[in-house]
């Protein structure tokens, strides 16, 4: 009885401690609290303070899950301290301004404009010194409504009245909610628009050619569905594919089907049906529809958080829409423009879309506006113009006029391009900001960057595999990953900045902006006595020095100039060619096509990296000889110069550089692993390391060397018995030929021979 009467009264006396540590826990906590001011801001500092002190407690621990639950914890506590500070912003009260003075030129004006400030340069943020004025410069004398300030993208308009663009219409074409031919996400039903048949699809600029070639013939039951948010593959159709009614499954589509899921893509394909849906013309709904279909294939690099945040801008622009007066132009005038032969056209090459014509296509608004309009005969399109300069009090229509900034004008063509002619010349920059933005802000390079990026912490290492680029997170973490501590090649690390982590791209450009000298080395030298040359010739002469630069380089690759000045692609028939295609009648058309594909860019790079590519550079100056104080003999007269024709010396040289061969692929077992992955390839962390799998093998049910393979050594000996390795290394051969434009002379190709390079060094100018 004794021992059980203590047993019970240590019992007692524990439970009592046990509640009295309860109690001075609570009022430890409590006092804590008081600490601050009991508001929302008070209590997250106090869980600030909290986590910082448990991250240094637990500074030297190696388990994953106590770093992973303490990073959980401070990406919690920054959401909050984000969302209070979003509340109060919100809510804050502004300070009370003084009343505008209203003119009566105000009070006629029925535009309401946002400004939209232009970009300032690098060197304009850095140095707080003023630009000196230019006192030669002239104001525009167009009278702007207020608060209104010219820009490249023109004045964003909230009266729509003002521009009004043709009423939308889908007679060929849906927006449903169906199923996906794979179940993805739990086989919830997806956005989709569905089309008849391929030539509603074709008419909307989708590639129908892959699903043409595995569906020669439609039932009348199958449609053409295009799914939002989803990429192709080269093993799986995700984004465009033949599906038949039945197994769609359709329901109508409402923005309420957001709460199925909270799946990432899921809720931006949702957006994007919305963005669609409220377009407020076809040209918009097509615009919409080809940027979400070039935008998906980067989405397999995104985290659910950049997902999550492309999702919410596209809700905020659908809640705020925004429009400028070239965007409601341009809709004005599309079906007339369309008519003429005008297309929307996806850009592969920029990922952005594009409005062709004749061979060349626009990636600007504003500049198909100003294209069209120089047609002196396009009386509609000038008729909407001048409807909306009336409208915003740009000009005077009385006693039928045509009045524009006090000038009167005889037709209404002349009228309106004499409007855009002066408002172009009010937002051209001044010469001073311009040479200081060109001098001070060159393009960064990924080559730079990583530079930078390895004196910043990255190194570089090899495994039994193959090289490895590793951060600086790879020393500490416990198991390092695949594409967020390491990668196998420089083209893995360029996409992981370009698209994962955009800030550490940004730190290194603001470091390479710090190094002064190393960051302006090719800035251009201002001479101390300036030759006296009108601006608009010396812009003429340093706009067709780059042109002959970067035509000589693709000179290399097989384009030449005919005789009659017309320029050709390589293996171009000379009688067969089609205009704006493979050929050009014009250096304008063709610097025009080079520009909207995207080559322009890339070759004037390449030259201006190497500047004596292909060519000696004779026009560069010679060392000048030291002064010496004995005076020596004069040497003897060079010998008098042949004015015969020259060697063919130079012809040979040239013809040389036009069989330039293309880079082969040199495969390693991380570059094709690498296009695998593109195809749907994945791996997972296995017992002798990386396990690869096919696409859409069910990892429980997949059978060994068949479905999936354990190491990196069984992958490589079945892609090779397989034929696929061999397949990767072709399809990367050709698409290097496609880059590099290989072209290999022949007896009945028209090789430039005498015209194009009969002088080469006139083509290309002295640096």
């Amino acid at each position: 009885m004794s021992s059980n009467g203590h047993q019970d009264s240590d019992e007692e006396s524990l439970a009592k401690l046990m509640k009295q540590r309860k109690k001075n826990l609570k009022a430890n906590l409590e006092s804590q609290l008081t600490k601050h001011a009991q508001t929302v801001d008070g209590a997250l500092h106090a869980i600030e303070v909290a986590l910082e002190t448990l991250n240094t407690h637990f500074e030297t621990y190696t388990k994953s899950s106590i770093r992973s639950n303490l990073a959980k914890i401070d990406e919690g506590l920054r959401g909050l301290q984000a969302t209070v500070a979003k509340k109060a912003a919100k809510h804050a009260t502004p300070a009370p301004k003084p009343p505008p003075k209203i003119d009566e030129h105000s009070k006629k004006n029925p535009l309401k404009i946002i400004i939209k400030r232009p970009k300032v340069s690098a060197a304009a943020v850095k140095s707080e010194q003023p630009s000196p004025s230019i006192s030669s410069a002239k104001e525009s004398t167009i009278p702007l409504p207020i608060s209104m300030a010219p820009n490249d993208e023109g004045y964003v308009i909230y009266d729509m009245s003002m521009i009004p663009v043709p009423p939308i219409q889908l007679n060929n074409i849906a927006l449903h909610l169906g199923n996906t031919p794979d179940a993805f996400c739990d086989g919830i039903l997806w956005p989709v628009l569905v089309f008849a048949n391929f030539a509603d699809a074709k008419a909307w600029a989708m590639d129908t050619t892959l699903l043409e070639l595995l569906h020669p013939t439609l039932d009348e039951s199958d449609r053409v569905v295009f799914y939002f948010g989803r990429a192709n593959t080269l093993q799986d159709l995700r984004q465009l594919a033949v599906v038949p009614m039945a197994d769609l499954g359709l329901a109508p589509w409402s923005l309420d089907a957001c709460s199925a899921s909270t799946d990432s893509l899921y809720q931006l394909a949702m957006q994007q049906a919305a963005q669609f849906q409220a377009a407020i013309c076809p040209l918009q709904a097509h615009e919409w529809l080809l940027q979400c279909s070039l935008e998906a294939s980067s989405y397999e690099f995104w985290e659910p958080e950049k997902l999550a945040s492309a999702a919410s801008e596209i809700s905020t622009n659908l809640n705020e829409p925004k429009f400028t007066d070239y965007q409601l132009l341009l809709y004005a005038f599309w079906p007339t423009l369309e008519a003429s032969g005008w297309k929307c056209v996806p850009n592969s090459t920029n990922d952005i879309v594009g409005y062709a014509h004749v061979g060349v296509t626009f990636t600007s608004r504003k500049a198909v506006v100003l294209e069209a309009i120089k047609d002196l005969h396009a009386n509609e399109l000038h008729s909407i113009v001048w409807r909306y300069m009336l409208k915003a009090n740009y000009a005077n229509g009385a006693h039928g006029g045509y009045d524009v900034a006090g000038r009167t004008f005889g037709t209404m063509a002349e009228a309106v391009q004499a409007f855009f002619a002066q408002r172009q010349k009010s937002k051209k920059p001044s010469k001073t900001t311009s040479a200081s933005s060109i001098a001070t802000v060159p393009e960064v390079t990924f080559d730079q960057i990583y530079r930078e990026m390895l004196q910043d912490g990255w190194y570089e290492t090899s495994d039994s595999y193959g090289n490895l680029f590793c951060k600086p997170s790879y020393r500490t973490a416990v198991t390092p990953e695949l594409g967020k501590d390491f990668f196998r090649s420089l083209a893995d690390v360029e996409l992981y900045v370009t698209l994962q982590d955009q800030p550490l791209w940004d730190r290194m450009v603001k470091k390479l902006q710090a190094q002064e000298p190393n960051y302006q080395q090719n800035a251009p030298k201002q001479s101390s006595k300036p030759a006296k040359v009108s601006s608009s010739k010396k812009r003429k002469a340093d706009s067709s020095t780059t042109f002959d630069k970067v035509f000589a380089y693709l000179q290399t690759k097989g384009w030449f100039r005919h005789d009659d000045g017309r320029y050709f692609k390589p293996k171009a028939n000379v009688d067969t060619a089609t205009e704006g295609i493979d050929k050009f009648s014009s250096p304008g058309l063709l610097e025009a096509y080079l520009k909207s594909s995207g080559t322009w860019y890339k070759v004037k790079a390449v030259v201006d990296a190497n500047p004596d590519h292909g060519r000696r550079d004779r026009s560069s100056p010679k060392p000048k000889r030291e002064a010496k104080v004995k005076r020596e003999p004069k040497p003897p007269p060079a010998p008098v110069a042949s004015t015969a024709a020259p060697t063919t010396k130079k012809s040979r040289a040239m013809a040389k550089t036009t069989m330039a061969a293309v880079p082969e692929f040199q495969p390693t077992f991380s570059k094709v692993y690498r296009e695998l992955q593109r195809e749907g390839w994945f791996h997972k962390s296995g017992q002798f390391g990386w396990s690869y799998y096919k696409p859409g093998v069910n990892v429980k049910e997949a059978v060994l060397e068949e479905d999936w393979f354990s190491n990196e050594v069984q992958l490589e000996l079945y892609l090779k018995t397989s034929g696929e390795w061999q397949r990767i290394v072709d399809q990367k051969n050709k698409e290097l030929q496609e880059l590099y434009g290989y072209y290999q002379p022949s007896a009945t190709a028209p090789v430039a021979v005498a015209a194009p390079i009969a002088e080469p060094v006139s083509m290309l100018p002295p640096n």
